[in-house]
């Protein structure tokens, strides 16, 4: 059989990216043959280690740089969600597919448009790993792009014509249910324990909070800085430190960095953009609670990271990652957007160190047991392999 896995950018550090490489990688150890397509790839962006020997073609190299041509960003905008709204960049992506692939496995909102011209073209199977549900509801925020998917009828109808459709937690397959009437089976994404090592934590006067995130609104970074200011109101010495993409949403980083000033918080929080494998790694070393306020967010594969390097999370139920967790036995788990809540599970990470190392060890045996990026893909391929012999 051979595998076709679709993946809208490859230039970038994130969840999707690496699931999409991991899995790839897997797939080359079996008998199948597994091509990458993406319409965006900057190996040296993305996993430079994981991309080594694999098959992957794209559509453009690095990140599209047009932006600065255009006379306004207005004009950018409008003219992103035209060609959108035409699946000119999904023709194009579609143009790169081999003709006698077997299966197609796309793998993030953005390619979905070419999954369903591929399979209008080729009447073959596709398998939807469902990272994301698509625009689905009005959003003011991104007017075109939903006026583009209400309208563009055939967008809807493609998605229900998928042969399978594969969700990473209960929060997309519910919302599968709810707005396409459609059924998935849920697979938990995984990890490679092996990459991170288990640091204890031990009692300190300063604590320094991780957070890992490409800067969106739904992250909701601003619930941490929050409570950051809380906890320094406390008497708790206390700081942040974010890694992650900021030029994704500028307006969402220029609201989030005017927070940080307005708090008076500049010293305490800090932003290093992305970094490379090695130096992330060294901050799951190094730093001491890791806090994830996403929310609505699929998944959440850096909670895993954390938990295997043996740092106590915080995170919301508002995140994939929480429905398999036990507040106060692996991780505590607040309510979505209340930043006194996270305040107060850190204040008592702090005060209780029995209860933080207690936390930390449980969170890695939860991992070291049940989340691997073997298990993920074996899950996976059965479920390719039985859409092919359908």
């Amino acid at each position: 059989m051979k595998i076709g896995i679709l993946v809208w950018q490859l230039d970038i550090k994130g969840g999707t990216q690496r699931q999409v490489l991991e899995l790839a990688r897997y797939l080359s150890m079996t008998n199948h043959k597994v091509v990458i397509y993406a319409y965006l790839f900057d190996k040296e962006g993305c996993y430079p280690e994981l991309c080594e020997g694999l098959d992957i073609r794209y559509v453009k190299l690095n990140r599209d740089s047009t932006a600065s041509d255009y006379p306004s960003r207005s004009v950018e905008y409008f003219y992103k969600y035209w060609l959108f709204f035409w699946g000119i960049k999904h023709k194009q992506l579609l143009r790169i597919i081999d003709d006698d692939i077997d299966v197609l496995n796309p793998h993030d909102s953005g390619t979905y448009v070419t999954a369903g011209l591929w399979r209008e073209k080729y009447k073959r199977p596709v398998v939807w790993m469902m990272n994301d549900m698509p625009l689905y509801k009005w959003n003011t925020g991104h007017l075109p792009k939903t006026i583009g998917y209400h309208f563009r009828s055939r967008y809807r109808k493609y998605i229900q014509k998928f042969d399978k459709i594969i969700v990473l937690d209960n929060l997309n397959r519910n919302l599968l249910m709810k707005n396409f009437h459609m059924e998935s089976v849920v697979v938990r994404s995984g990890l490679d324990i092996n990459s991170f090592r288990y640091v204890e934590r031990g009692n300190k006067q300063k604590y320094t909070i991780f957070m890992l995130s490409v800067l969106f609104p739904h992250r909701r970074v601003e619930d941490g800085v929050l409570a950051l200011s809380h906890l320094n109101s406390l008497g708790h010495d206390v700081s942040i430190e974010h890694v992650g993409a900021l030029d994704r949403d500028k307006r969402y980083t220029r609201k989030i960095k005017r927070l940080v000033k307005r708090l008076g918080l500049e010293d305490r929080v800090r932003f290093h953009g992305p970094v490379s494998h090695d130096r992330l790694l060294q901050f799951f070393q190094r730093l001491d609670i890791f806090l994830f306020p996403n929310n609505p967010q699929t998944w959440g594969l850096s909670v895993f990271e954390a938990m295997a390097s043996g740092m106590p999370v915080v995170l919301t139920a508002g995140c994939g990652a929480a429905e398999i967790l036990t507040d106060g036995e692996n991780a505590v788990i607040v309510e979505p957007n209340s930043p006194q809540q996270i305040a107060r599970a850190i204040a008592r990470l702090i005060s209780n160190q029995k209860f933080k190392d207690q936390l930390a060890r449980n969170a890695y045996d939860f991992v070291s047991n049940n989340i691997s990026w073997e298990r993920y893909s074996k899950e996976l391929l059965t479920h390719l392999e039985a859409v092919y012999r359908q």
